[in-house]
Formats: structure tokens, sequence, C-alpha cells
């Protein structure tokens, strides 16, 4: 993988940490203090088995400052990634806290999250900082007179190779869970069904699910056009 596609990847992930401890920040009263709906003595007494070994920093204390404090910490981390200051450490920090407060509030969690976790923990094992960080910047500044030691244009490494792996295998499982199930391939329905979905659908597709705006007919062949338009052009 080019270093500098590297730097991009490194830039594009710590924005969407970031956009997303903003967007966690706005209910963390409702879910995460001990007045919330998801108190901590709650979580813990509703953890599966399944879910026992899950790990958090945010179950340390519901206290509404603490929860404060840890996503402050967060957000922090996620921006030294952004810059690449100290860019091993602060991918590990990102993934430590994205990890926990995906625990901590596990009910509320969906496909991408889990992405996001995996993407944060396979870039420990990628030099995230050798292209357009801070971390360049100090190292050229502090050895002029040393040879780069970044000047590799491109990086192959077990991590860039499980990246890479890790991304295919979601359109691969997705294709195949696609092709199979007959809501998607028979019935035609998944693009109604999406509409009924609050956490995907926007207010124009609720206001479809609700009002009937749109005919079922027009909207399976919406579905139809869609899924053999993917599937010629590959992405199926």
């Amino acid at each position: 993988i080019d270093a500098r596609a590297l730097a991009v990847f490194r830039m594009g992930l710590a924005l969407v940490v970031m956009v997303d401890v903003i967007e966690r920040s706005w209910w963390i009263e409702e879910f995460m203090s001990e007045s919330g709906l998801l108190s901590r003595l709650l979580v813990l007494s509703e953890q599966t088995n399944d879910e026992a070994w899950f790990w958090s920093t945010y179950l340390m204390s519901d206290k509404l400052p603490f929860q404060w404090a840890l996503l402050t910490m967060h957000f922090i981390s996620a921006c030294c990634m952004f810059l690449g200051y100290h860019t091993q450490k602060a991918c590990f920090l990102s993934w430590i806290f994205t990890s926990s407060i995906q625990a901590r509030t596990i009910v509320l969690q969906q496909g991408c999250d889990g992405v996001i976790r995996l993407m944060l923990f396979w870039s420990l094992f990628i030099p995230l900082g050798a292209r357009y960080s801070l971390d360049t910047f100090r190292a050229k500044t502090s050895y002029r007179d040393l040879p780069d030691l970044h000047c590799e244009k491109r990086r192959l490494s077990i991590g860039t190779a499980a990246i890479m792996l890790q991304l295919a295998m979601i359109y691969l499982s997705t294709g195949l869970h696609k092709a199979k199930d007959s809501w998607w391939v028979q019935e035609n329905t998944a693009t109604q069904m999406f509409f009924f979905l609050d956490m995907f659908a926007s207010k124009w597709g609720r206001l479809v699910a609700q009002t009937d705006l749109l005919p079922p007919n027009v909207i399976e062949i919406a579905h139809i056009v869609v899924y053999w338009g993917e599937k010629a052009s590959g992405q199926l």
C-alpha cells in the first residue's frame, strides 16, 4: 500500500472516530450516566455469557463528569491520530476508547461500529505516520543529516495485508448474504424494509414509509434496478 494512501486512511479513520465521539456526546446523559437508561449496574447485570468478557473503561464509573473526561480523552486521541502525533500510541488509545464505548452501549451497536473497531485494531500494525504526520516532521527536523527513514513509497506487511483482506471480507460476506436471502433476491422487499429502519432512514425515507408516498410496486422496481445494476457492475 502506498504510504501516502495510508496517511489519507489515517486521517479519514480519525475523522470517523471524532464524529462518532461527537455524536455519542449528544446522548451521554441518556445512555451513559447513572440516571440514564443504561446505568452501569444495569449493563453489568444484563450481560450474557458471550458479553461477560467485554471490558470497558467507561464501565469503571457512570458518574457524568467521569464519562465526559473519558470522552474528552477519546476525542484528543483521535485528534492526535489525525495529525500523526505519536501515531501508534494515538491509534492504540483510540482503539481502546472506541472498543470501550461500544462495550458500554452494546445494545445500541450496529455493523459499522465493528468495522471501525477492526480498522483501528489493524492500524496498530501499520506505519500510518510514515507520511503527512507530525511524527515525520519531527524526525526530519531532529535528524537532518541522517537518511530519510520514511522514504519508502510502498509498505508491505502482515498488517497491510490483513486490513485489505478485512475490507474485502466485508464486501464478500455481504454479497453472499444478499445472494442467499429471499427478501433481497426473490421477494424484492429489501428496499421497502429499509425505509422502516430508523437508524438508517432519512426524514424523506420515513415519509415514504409512513404515508405510502410511493406505491410498493415502484419501490420494488427500484430495488430490482439497483440489484441488477450492482450485479452487472461486479459489486455483487
